[in-house]
């Protein structure tokens, strides 16, 4: 095509023009749209021939140039050309080809932003004329269409004025030329100014809110006045929603109709505020706040409101603004005169969310949109008041929605291929993915988040590696990861109905977040092939572990129970949340693998553990596949020996191969490297950036940009966001850090682009002696983050790392040592002078912090008892102490860290009396009863500290351990008190007695507690159970366990009264337990009991029974439980109801009236079961103690699934049985199949449920099944359930087990391992059912057949599908057979021992299969 002259471009734009104007005079707007669009082309390539000449616009014409955004002319990739709204945007960059054009002056500025914005509004019409004419007449939104005519009308005109000074004059005094429209003025007024002058002013509103986009960690907030909705129109609802608002404050009350903004809002997205406490942060939701309540509850108007909403409004939005991250906010209020004065009540509380109106006037922002003068009049006034400047804006909401109708670009979001698919691809989970998000969990697969960062930081400049980095191998896996992902499978194969958890211990930038990622990836596949089950999600977040546990809980019944692989990062999730976590799903009876990733700085401890693993940043066997990866990247062989020569022919770190590849340099040249492009910066920002170091190396978390604002906001520069800096600061500071991305939304959250880059940036930005001046860039840190006001939780918990304690460590926890009792940054300073100067810092700028209070009374008492250390326990750091804890105390009373902290305190002080003492030569007697008075009184004082502690925080064992551990010393300290050679005076000294009696019973329920919790893996059970073993065996010292210590404690008993008979008679049962077991777990002693031992034992209990001591009644059940003589359930809940009486009389509810409440539910339910007829008050009593039980287990944060015993075939309490094996069969009738959960009803009413996983409900419902019964706090499970093998029930008898009615709602979800047991003989059971294929028999086994199946390591077994039991190996091809091994085999059969007739099977050849 030949290139067109300018002349021909000036007619062919002169008759569009005029022909559109034409069309517009006649509102003949589809023929105005069709002449229009070619006209805007004209236009632009008219301007861009205008100012770069005739030569660079054919180049252009050609295909062969196009302008980039600096105005330079640039060769055309292959394959492109400009085309289309292409002109628009070369049109604009070849602008700023003109020296005057970039001046920076306001005149200038100014115009610039008229012309952008008027080139903005063309661009948009001409995207508004495609849509158009795909439509049909009849689908045209006719006043959309009209409000577009006129701006277009009304923008040309303006912007070939705004023109005149970077244009020739020739093409000025053409356009100057063109019609215009008079028509356009109606009652004498000029409708174009009067559209530009709102598009101005909106326009202004947009550099004011950054275009309404979210970036740096800004929210926006809508106010909408009862009317809004109608002001808008049906036909622009939805444009509200262009903008991604945080929090809808709507004044209409009407929640049910159609043409509502409400209704229209985003279904999937949209959390509607029905408790201050459910708030979410906004990042991902949309909070909807109905002011004036629901049409459909309770509205409220006049006074009523006045009074209600102010604080209704502060109590929300400080809930908004304490999650997530320490965000700024925009409030847009589209409200009138007639919401004035609640509105500025309203904004009156906006002091108390932000601690300030120093910390409002930087964090917040007041936007009013209104045509009404008295209101805006009103608003100033308010704003004047309080020296705030409120920015107003004279249009309403509909100028403002049909501004960003075509000021923002509508989003993509209904791709064909955006749908996130789990499970092999059978389950779609995108309506939910915004929730799962906003509860801290996102999903791995080709949807994973890819975000525009990617334009900026690849895999190798440092940024995480994503889905499509992954598919392309860009990693290279380290030999280590063979290991642990054989270990995960291992784990997720053999994980039938519980929690594990991996920890990856790893170097900073050793990889391990990629390994983990590889890992996700790689079992993603797997499941999606159907080789494993399991849908692997990372955790990103802890805002609300209960929101991210009743999530996961929700995604494991949603895939019927299959396991979850959770990614879980340190820095993301700390120890303490983390554990939470994983109790809460393990509480859920649910299957999951935690894969938790711990950096490590110091040296790494091999562990004995199988579940542990570490991972260095230095390569070693694996740097082989680095090489091979990288040079097929483009790395040269050379630069890779000049790397080996730099660090002397040592091993290579991973850091070095992408330093290599994007920079041409080895880790030993990071100082030279970061140090350079730190000097390009500006000196505000050298201190920004070595913040983010300081960040990332003392917490391993990002810096949030708006914590340091004052290092880089410069309001007269225009820097509201980092981002305004220029090009060049931005391309140095790209080079050094990485901004964290939310899909495509930039978080103003920066981390160092490698770990390895953090110390150099504290180094370029404070110098080689950085170190010496960490309490003053600590306490200036601290001032920066205090001038935000109230931060976000995600924002706290960076300060408490940072300078409280490590993520990865509980300071409750007795074995982490001195060193990992504070954060790596206090332990840096090594001077405990110095690191006080922070705590106090601290303190005194947050001042309603009980978290940095108690801290510092922490740091206080510690300091105070190192051993470096030689202070009186009255010493000034103890007081302090106190001083500090007092305050903590007064802002967060119920507060369990801190209750441990006041104990803890108390027992350092006990130590330092102790210390002292011993120090003393000359101990007068006066002297040594006054330090055992203090000593005794602050034992007192310390146990009810501890008590409290669990109290407030009943499922951790460290007040147990604490408390235990406290008594100890007290006992040891007596004896050198009373300088005594051995601990006999604790028989004789009625303090000491008194100490070893309840450390005895202290014993019993922290037992309790860690055996609870043992098999979920947590990690503070681990070293509570040290602690438990080490002081059970010196309680045991203490008491004896021989002949002699049973003799003298008898005779003890019998002499004794008062008090101490009850002491005595502890100390007997005590040493006849003990002399019953050589280990630690001294519960099973009961079982080893004999006669005369068991009556008693049972004597000195029911003489503490008539006494009321609520200790014995733990102790009575099992001795009877475990006892050979009969004892009848009508005693034993005689004893259980009289326990119960007893623990509300005292209004106590401990450990010993959960099991109260539990065991009278299994009893009433095993005198039930066993009287096998219809019992209405034996099922309602159970109903009744499951119902309290299971609402104790929650407070205890205990499983309400778990079952913790069994129902044997005995009458009496021996139907208790511990093992599932030991269970009898008990049938019933499937009354109801539902999301794999059964309901099994027994003839006496009760129901049990079941997983009916692969059980047609149309079936197998009113069919008999029977299983053994599990008795779990919730109610009572069906285990090892089956077909039913002798003659069915009539019709008469199912029908009237299905009409009983008397039935306890048992709803907790389980999963159960699908196999049953043979019934034992003599069983009268009920019918007979069909099961599911692989649960029914197939007898036809022979050993030319070879089978498919999975060995079990422990039982030596193999299970196969085909057999409804395990099968016991007998010979081996394979001699490592490992657990959860897919396997082959044959099956080999002889007669059974016991009855010849029948066949008994085993396997044999048992080998890996291929």
């Amino acid at each position: 095509m030949a290139n067109k002259s300018k002349q021909e471009l000036l007619n062919e734009f002169q008759r569009d023009y005029s022909r559109a104007i034409s069309f517009y005079k006649e509102n003949d707007l589809i023929h105005f749209n069709r002449d229009i669009r070619p006209a805007i082309e004209n236009f632009c390539r008219l301007l861009i021939f205008d100012v770069i000449g005739e030569q660079g616009y054919h180049d252009i014409e050609n295909n062969v140039k196009h302008i980039d955004p600096s105005g330079r002319l640039v060769p055309q990739k292959p394959g492109y050309s400009v085309e289309s709204s292409g002109w628009i945007k070369n049109a604009k960059f070849a602008l700023c080809s003109l020296r005057s054009y970039c001046l920076l002056d306001n005149q200038h500025k100014n115009l610039r932003k008229k012309i952008d914005s008027g080139l903005d509004q063309l661009s948009a019409q001409y995207s508004e004329t495609s849509e158009t004419s795909q439509h049909s007449g009849s689908e045209v939104n006719a006043e959309r269409l009209r409000y577009q005519a006129n701006l277009c009308i009304a923008t040309f005109p303006a912007l070939f004025l705004s023109l005149k000074e970077y244009i020739s004059p020739d093409l000025f005094s053409f356009l100057s030329s063109l019609p215009r429209i008079p028509e356009v003025a109606e009652n004498g007024v000029d409708m174009s100014s009067v559209i530009l002058e709102k598009e101005t002013a909106l326009s202004a509103l947009d550099d004011y809110t950054q275009g309404f986009k979210r970036q740096g960690g800004v929210r926006f907030i809508a106010i909408l006045p009862e009317n809004a909705s109608a002001v808008l129109g049906k036909s622009i609802l939805q444009v509200f929603f262009k903008i991604k608002w945080s929090l809808v404050i709507d004044f209409n009350p009407d929640d049910a109709s159609a043409d509502t903004l409400f209704a229209s809002a985003p279904s999937t997205t949209t959390h509607i505020v029905t408790n201050t406490i459910d708030v979410t942060d906004g990042a991902e939701l949309l909070n909807w706040m109905f002011a004036r309540g629901r049409q459909s509850l309770s509205v409220v108007s006049g006074t009523q409101l006045l009074r209600s909403f102010p604080s209704e409004f502060k109590q929300v939005f400080s809930q908004m603004v304490k999650a997530g991250s320490t965000d700024d906010y925009v409030i847009v209020s589209f409200c009138d005169s007639s919401e004035a004065t609640v509105l500025t009540k309203a904004f009156d509380k906006l002091e108390d969310v932000f601690e300030g109106w120093e910390s409002v006037e930087k964090r917040c922002r007041i936007v009013c949109l209104s045509k009404n003068p008295e209101f805006s009049e009103k608003i100033k006034t308010w704003g004047e008041g309080i020296d705030f400047k409120p920015y107003i804006v004279p249009v309403d909401i509909k100028d403002f929605a049909n501004h960003m109708d075509w000021k923002i670009a509508p989003t993509n979001t209904e791709r064909a291929d955006g749908r996130q698919l789990i499970r092999g691809k059978s389950f779609d989970v995108t309506d939910d993915i915004t929730r799962y998000k906003a509860a801290g969990i996102e999903f791995f697969g080709p949807q994973m988040a890819e975000t525009t960062s990617s334009s900026i930081w690849d895999f190798y400049s440092g940024a995480e590696i994503n889905w499509q980095e992954l598919e392309n191998n860009c990693d290279a896996n380290r030999d280590l990861y063979i290991k642990v992902k054989s270990r995960i499978i291992e784990i997720i194969k053999n994980n039938r109905n519980n929690v594990r958890v991996f920890t990856l211990k790893h170097r900073p930038g050793s990889g391990g977040s990629t390994m983990a990622r590889r890992l996700a990836y790689d079992i993603y596949k797997e499941d999606e092939a159907d080789i494993l089950s399991c849908v692997p999600i990372q955790i990103k977040s802890s805002k609300n572990i209960k929101n991210t546990s009743d999530y996961l809980s929700k995604l494991s019944e949603d895939i019927g129970n299959a396991c979850i692989l959770a990614i879980v990062e340190s820095k993301n999730v700390g120890r303490s949340d983390f554990d939470n976590l994983v109790q809460r799903l393990a509480r859920a009876k649910k299957r999951g693998v935690f894969f938790y990733l711990e950096p490590l700085s110091a040296r790494f401890s091999e562990s004995k553990l199988s579940d542990v693993a570490f991972l260095d940043d230095v390569l070693k066997g694996d740097e082989s596949r680095f090489v091979a990866k990288y040079k097929a990247k483009g790395l040269t062989e050379t630069a890779i020996e000049d790397a080996r020569e730099e660090r002397r022919n040592h091993s290579l770190e991973v850091i070095d191969f992408p330093l290599l590849l994007k920079e041409d340099m080895s880790s030993e040249s990071l100082s030279n490297y970061v140090a350079e492009w730190v000097e390009n910066l500006p000196e505000n920002i050298k201190e920004f950036v070595g913040y983010v170091g300081f960040v990332a190396h003392y917490s391993q978390m990002g810096l949030n940009q708006n914590l340091v604002r004052a290092t880089w906001y410069d309001s007269s520069y225009s820097h509201y966001t980092l981002k305004g800096y220029d090009d060049s600061v931005m391309s140095a500071i790209y080079k050094l850090l990485i901004e964290e991305y939310s899909g495509d939304e930039p978080l103003g959250i920066w981390r160092p682009r490698y770990n390895k880059f953090a110390v150099h940036l504290i180094k370029a930005a404070w110098g080689e002696n950085w170190r010496i001046r960490l309490p003053e860039i600590s306490k200036n840190f601290i001032l920066y983050c205090s001038q935000s006001g109230q931060l976000g939780n995600d924002d706290q918990d960076m300060l408490h790392s940072l300078f409280i304690i490590r993520r990865d460590v509980d300071f409750r926890a007795e074995d982490v040592g001195r060193k990992n009792k504070f954060s790596l940054l206090i332990n840096d300073l090594e001077d405990p002078e110095r690191a006080a100067s922070i705590f106090k810092c601290l303190v005194e700028a947050y001042p309603g912090d009980a978290v940095f209070h108690g801290h510092y009374a922490r740091f206080l008492y510690e300091k105070a008892s190192s051993p470096s250390n030689n202070v009186l326990a009255d010493d000034k750091l103890f007081l302090d102490a106190q001083e500090q804890l007092d305050i903590a105390f007064e802002i967060s009373p119920y507060d369990a860290d801190l209750c441990h902290m006041q104990g803890m305190l108390i027992r350092r002080q006990i130590s330092a009396l102790k210390k002292e003492f011993s120090g003393k030569e000359d101990k007068s007697i006066d002297y040594i009863e006054d330090t055992h008075s203090a000593m005794t009184d602050w034992v007192k004082e310390a146990l009810e500290a501890f008590d409290k502690s669990i109290e407030f925080d009943p499922s951790s064992p460290y007040g147990y351990a604490a408390s235990c551990q406290l008594l100890r010393e007290a006992i040891e300290f007596g004896k050198i008190l009373l300088q005594k050679d051995d601990f006999s005076f604790c028989e004789k000294e009625p303090q000491y007695s008194e100490y070893v009696d309840e450390l005895g019973y202290r014993l019993d329920q922290f037992e309790q507690v860690c055996y609870s919790f043992k098999e979920n893996a947590l990690a503070q059970i681990t070293p509570s159970l040290k602690i438990y073993n080490d002081v059970r065996v010196f309680h045991r010292d203490l008491i004896g366990c021989g002949g002699g210590s049973i003799i003298r404690y008898r005779d003890l008993y019998s002499k004794a009264t008062g008090e101490m008979r009850g002491i005595y008679g502890d100390f007997l049962v005590k040493s006849i337990l003990y002399s019953k077991t050589n280990t630690k777990d001294y519960k099973t002693a009961y079982k080893y009991l004999k006669d005369d031992e068991r009556k008693e034992i049972e004597k000195v209990l029911q003489q503490k029974r008539s006494e009321g001591d609520l200790r014995c009644y733990d102790s009575l059940l099992k001795l009877y439980r475990y006892g050979k003589k009969e004892y009848p359930i009508d005693s034993a809940i005689d004893l259980l109801r009289d326990c119960e009486s007893q623990y509300q009389a005292s209004e106590q509810k401990g450990w010993g009236y959960l099991n109260a409440c539990y065991y009278l539910a299994v009893c009433y339910s095993a005198l039930a079961i066993h009287g096998n007829e219809l019992s209405s008050e034996l099922v309602n009593n159970a109903r009744k103690y499951f119902d309290e039980a299971t609402n104790l287990a929650h407070i205890f944060e205990k499983s309400t699934i778990n079952s913790f015993c069994y129902l044997g075939d005995k009458k009496d309490i021996h139907c208790i049985v511990d093992k599932e094996s030991e269970g009898m069969l008990v049938s019933g009738i499937i009354m109801s199949i539902d999301n794999n959960k059964g309901i099994m009803r027994m003839k006496c009413g009760l129901e049990a449920s079941f997983n009916a996983k692969g059980m047609d409900k149309f079936k197998y419902q009113g069919k008999p099944i029977q299983g053994i019964i599990g008795f779990k706090y919730s109610g009572l499970g069906l285990y090892q359930f089956g077909d039913v093998e002798t003659e069915e029930n009539t019709e008469e008898e199912i029908e009237e087990i299905i009409s009983n009615s008397y039935v306890p709602d048992f709803t907790d979800e389980e999963s159960i391992e699908e196999v049953t047991a043979p019934a034992p003989s003599g069983l009268k059971v009920l019918g007979t059912i069909e099961l599911p294929e692989t649960r029914q028999r197939n007898d036809n086994s022979n050993t030319d057949r070879t089978y498919s199946g999975v060995y079990d390591k422990a039982s030596d077994s193999v299970r196969c599908p085909e057999k409804r039991y395990p099968l016991k190996v007998r010979t081996k091809k394979d001699i490592d057979l490992y657990d959860g091994a897919d396997v082959l085999f044959e099956i080999g059969t002889e007669p059974q021992k016991k009855d010849p007739s029948k066949i008994y099977n085993f396997a044999i050849n048992v080998r890996i299969k291929a």
